[in-house]
């Protein structure tokens, strides 16, 4: 996509730092062979009503080396469920200016979800981890779409911050919506490999968001709408579809579901049960 987005800065003290304590860098293998795991859930769980979707996904390499970094993800979120009838990100947020003042620079009424990651240095024998802190936030349109910026930070051992944008695209099929996330490389030090995305876990949803409004004079603090579950669950539940594509050139795909719900799917097993008597009455 057009938009660019910032990378982590790591102070050089800190460098020297990780440096020191790791004593003998070990090789990065570029080629490995890179796996995704994916995980969906939804809070509430029920039809119809306004949910937070919960997203995670793991990256690992099947050569017990450190998986080449992420530069691009898509995730296909299932039919009829989309950003259109929430109130999710009222005010934009200039990803600029989140860049430079951290969440402090843009409105709480542009936050979507929260979240967490976790970012490995790939040398050493145990490559050390750090662990960031994940806002997404509602971007400026670009080219008429939607545009999502996830914003994450690093505190301890290493301070950084960078800012991955993401555009809500139309699906197709049993997809409803493609969110995709163009994920710039994580720079460590001069001539360092770069740093790995090998965990994330994300909302999109009302959960632990507060908007604020105000009326009559005064400041009052709301929760915003979510995204809406769909009237009807699909055979076989919530269909979840995610592309990574790596550094290396590899790309993986993987895919998930959420369980229609259980009141859901009793009432699916009814209607299936009389839809089959129906028939053995008619075969008679």
């Amino acid at each position: 996509m057009a938009s660019s987005s910032h990378s982590i800065r790591v102070p050089r003290k800190a460098v020297i730092l990780v440096v020191a304590l790791l004593g003998i860098l070990g090789p990065n293998a570029a080629d490995a062979s890179q796996r995704a795991k994916l995980k969906a859930s939804f809070s509430p769980d029920r039809l119809g009503v306004s949910t937070t979707v919960h997203l995670e996904f793991d990256i690992f390499s099947t050569t017990g080396v450190a998986p080449s970094p992420v530069t691009d993800v898509n995730v296909d979120l299932p039919a009829g469920m989309g950003l259109g009838t929430t109130n999710l990100g009222e005010e934009t947020c200039n990803p600029n200016a989140l860049f430079i003042f951290g969440p402090q620079g843009c409105s709480p009424n542009s936050r979507m979800g929260l979240g967490s990651a976790t970012v490995e240095i790939p040398v050493g024998a145990e490559p050390p981890r750090l662990s960031a802190r994940i806002t997404v936030y509602m971007g400026v349109p670009h080219e008429h779409h939607t545009t999502v910026l996830i914003y994450a930070e690093t505190i301890t051992p290493v301070s950084g911050q960078w800012v991955f944008p993401t555009q809500l695209l139309p699906g197709g099929g049993i997809y409803g919506a493609d969110l995709h996330t163009a994920m710039s490389l994580i720079p460590t030090w001069p001539e360092g490999p770069p740093a790995v995305i090998v965990h994330m876990e994300t909302t999109l949803g009302p959960s632990h968001l507060t908007y604020y409004a105000r009326r009559h004079g005064k400041v009052v603090p709301y929760s915003p709408e979510g995204m809406a579950v769909p009237e009807h669950c699909p055979l076989g539940g919530f269909p979840f579809h995610a592309t990574y594509r790596f550094n290396d050139g590899s790309t993986t795909s993987v895919t998930t579901t959420v369980p229609c719900p259980k009141i859901a799917a009793s009432k699916t097993r009814r209607r299936n049960a009389h839809r089959a008597a129906a028939g053995d009455r008619h075969m008679r």
